[in-house]
């Protein structure tokens, strides 16, 4: 299969990555050259420099810092388990921060795909149940009037990457706007 890569060999996620490094003028991983993701994945995961160009000038992209953690999925079920109004008032505080934070966000969406960047304190909580926190994300977005829905027409899909920063826990949410 003939792949086209840019000029210095970025895959699709790599060029978005170099793509946010720019604009939101901070440092984030992204590789020069064709990443295993794209390799194992195949198919035209590579662009040209002319479509990095057309994607640079058309996409509409919102970085949202949410400082802290959330409860883990563990923490959930057992807040659920004491009480179901105790874990209710989990998910209602948790959406309303991010909804708080939300409404800052001028930009409304339609159609979009989202990229969260967990950094945690340490390595103690699993991956699965860091990520459960997209959840109070997603609807806290919804109720900010970001997306109008967390449903599958409005949101094509989303992606999760870990990182330790004892100093600094947050999630970082990139959300993109897709045709």
């Amino acid at each position: 299969m003939n792949k086209t890569v840019d000029s210095v060999g970025r895959c699709r996620t790599c060029i978005f990555n170099h793509y946010l490094a720019e604009k939101e003028d901070y440092t984030i991983d992204y590789c020069m050259s064709p990443c295993h993701i794209c390799l194992e994945e195949g198919g035209d995961m590579y662009v040209s420099e002319k479509e990095y160009k057309r994607f640079e000038k058309s996409q509409t992209m919102v970085v949202l810092e949410i400082p802290g953690t959330f409860p883990s999925l563990n923490e959930y079920i057992a807040a659920m388990n004491r009480n179901r109004h105790i874990g209710n008032k989990m998910k209602q505080d948790e959406t309303e921060r991010v909804q708080w934070l939300a409404t800052q966000v001028k930009q409304k969406f339609t159609k979009v795909q989202l990229t969260f960047r967990w950094y945690e304190k340490n390595r103690k909580r699993d991956l699965d149940n860091v990520a459960f926190a997209k959840k109070f994300i997603l609807d806290g977005l919804v109720k900010a009037g970001v997306i109008p829905n967390d449903g599958w027409k409005n949101v094509v899909g989303f992606e999760d990457k870990f990182y330790v920063d004892k100093d600094n826990p947050r999630v970082v949410v990139e959300i993109l706007e897709v045709e």
